[in-house]
């Protein structure tokens, strides 16, 4: 029950609940959370104005902050003002997810924007073992996988593999995600991370088990066919089995629309087997 305290201003009694008692403090979360979810910037800074700034540290029965909330709606006004009162964006849920995370999982890019200007750690992870970029890429979310990556300095984050040891890069292949599958390779995402099921970023793309091992099949027979072709092809001769099988592949994609770019996309990867 709220206790009857002196308005400063009028010199009335009034019914808010004192700051100082911890009993009011839990039945503030439903305000700012649903303040957080409409994208009420006004109200939620009357409610922050009223009851004072460490309600912006609550928790929901999921452990989640107004933060996540505001993050998972898309909500970056919202979510600007919170952080600037000190909201802790490496804060977890019951999920483990961090709001950046959150924001990923629901394609939210203005609130990731705004998230990844405070130089957050990438490589943070959920209970699932997903980063912001493996969400991105598991919902589609390419304009997020690429913000994310845009912002990635470490290279070892494009390769940080999830419970399943899925990579970002098995991820945005089996999903189509042509943009982001060429950034990640620009990053130096690894072509030969295999997963829990034995299957590296390109037999991933294969809709399911069968036709990954029929690929399989097909592309372990792409060195030695080729190294035929060039014992056989004066012209040939001076070029190795790597460079033959690139170029072999870019020629046989190149009449796929949009896919023409290809040849300037230059692998660092030194294996043969590159490509399987």
């Amino acid at each position: 029950m709220s206790s009857a305290v002196v308005d400063e201003t009028s010199g009335r009694n009034s019914h808010r609940p004192r700051l100082q008692s911890p009993e009011n403090i839990p039945k503030l979360s439903n305000h700012g959370y649903s303040l957080s979810f409409s994208g009420s910037q006004s109200c939620l800074e009357h409610l922050i104005e009223h009851f004072g700034d460490h309600i912006i540290h609550l928790r929901d029965e999921k452990q989640r902050t107004p933060l996540h909330i505001a993050a998972l709606h898309g909500h970056a006004e919202c979510a600007s003002m919170l952080l600037n009162l000190g909201a802790a964006p490496l804060v977890v849920d019951s999920e483990g997810r961090t709001p950046l995370i959150a924001a990923a999982q629901y394609g939210q890019s203005n609130v990731v924007e705004l998230l990844l200007s405070c130089k957050i750690d990438l490589s943070a992870c959920d209970n699932d073992g997903n980063t912001a970029l493996h969400w991105a890429c598991l919902r589609k979310h390419h304009q997020t996988a690429l913000l994310i990556l845009e912002s990635c300095q470490d290279a070892k984050i494009v390769d940080v593999s999830n419970n399943e040891k899925k990579t970002p890069l098995h991820l945005a292949a089996r999903n189509g995600l042509v943009d982001v599958t060429r950034e990640l390779l620009k990053k130096g995402a690894n072509v030969l991370a295999i997963d829990n099921e034995g299957l590296t970023p390109a037999l991933s793309c294969a809709p399911n088990n069968n036709v990954a091992h029929c690929l399989a099949l097909i592309l372990q027979m792409l060195p030695d066919c080729l190294d035929k072709a060039n014992k056989s092809n004066a012209s040939n001769t001076n070029l190795d089995q790597s460079n033959a099988m690139r170029m072999a592949l870019k020629d046989s994609m190149s009449s796929l629309p949009g896919l023409k770019e290809l040849k300037g996309l230059d692998s660092n990867h030194s294996s043969d087997n590159e490509f399987y």
